[in-house]
């Protein structure tokens, strides 16, 4: 449950912190990219701005009023409250649920072992944990608050974040202009409405609606990418290496030749095969 509730969390903050910004390359090794902390690091070398120049950086506190304007302080957490219970809330319900696997899991079986419909699964839940409802009540309830607090620890992080982009983006007519506006009660009910727009009922309903259109492009993506990639060379085989070549990739990798000579070849097969059943690892040509 606390994974799926990490999974939840990050899903919400993308949709209330997702900005704009100019991407950079970054390279790291799998070993530095096994800690979350190293992981964060690399995702921010992803994502680093130019700095700000004179000008825009006078601009900074023009551009942090517009902020406050339209995010007033305890908004993120406000708006984290209202996706959990209009969103992530009955969504992660309806997960939580009393399951075969979840029964399984209880007794230490394996899932395929039992097949419970819903009332056999709640009523050996009932047996197995009697407390099993008020449990996933107050699991529900403390990840509610765990989400709220984090979007609110981060809130001051991409209020300044904002207010660096607004000044680097708006001239100060139009910060002048726009808190302006945002001062008016128009702008006000505007501001307050803005970011929680995701979780209307209407505009969800909407989403739903349009999820078979987007799958449907979807389904047509993996011919578009490799009638794209059609007129590039293919891949090269070991059999296409030089002696040099062969040397050279052995001391990149560290592996004998004969290592690499099986391996590739054996790449080679699987790609084949995947070519043959019409499927792709995306480097087909």
């Amino acid at each position: 449950m606390f994974r799926k509730a990490m999974i939840a969390m990050g899903a919400a903050s993308l949709v209330l912190a997702a900005q704009p910004l100019r991407a950079q390359d970054s390279t790291a090794t799998a070993d530095e990219a096994k800690s979350p902390e190293k992981a964060m690091e690399m995702l921010g070398a992803m994502f680093k701005a130019e700095p700000l120049t004179p000008e825009q950086e006078a601009r900074v506190p023009l551009a942090q009023q517009v902020v406050d304007k339209m995010i007033p302080p305890g908004t993120y957490g406000e708006v984290m409250g209202s996706m959990f219970n209009k969103i992530l809330g009955p969504i992660m319900s309806k997960i939580e649920q009393p399951s075969s696997a979840e029964v399984a899991r209880q007794i230490g079986a394996m899932g395929s072992d039992l097949a419970l419909d819903k009332q056999q699964a709640a009523e050996a839940s009932a047996l197995l944990d009697p407390a099993w409802q008020e449990r996933r009540k107050v699991q529900m309830d403390a990840i509610q608050g765990a989400l709220t607090k984090a979007m609110s620890a981060i809130e001051p992080t991409m209020r300044k974040a904002m207010a660096e982009v607004y000044a680097a983006d708006f001239d100060s007519a139009q910060l002048t202009d726009i808190g302006a506006f945002f001062s008016t009660e128009s702008g006000q009910a505007f501001a307050r409405k803005s970011m929680t727009i995701a979780s209307d009922p209407r505009f969800l309903s909407a989403m739903m609606k349009s999820l078979p259109q987007m799958l449907g492009s979807f389904a047509s993506m993996e011919q578009e990418v490799k009638a794209a990639t059609a007129k590039l060379p293919p891949m090269r085989t070991w059999n296409d290496l030089s002696a040099a070549d062969r040397a050279r990739l052995s001391e990149l990798t560290g592996l004998s030749q004969a290592k690499l000579k099986a391996g590739m070849e054996t790449a080679d097969e699987d790609r084949a095969a995947k070519s043959a059943a019409g499927q792709s690892d995306g480097n087909d040509n």
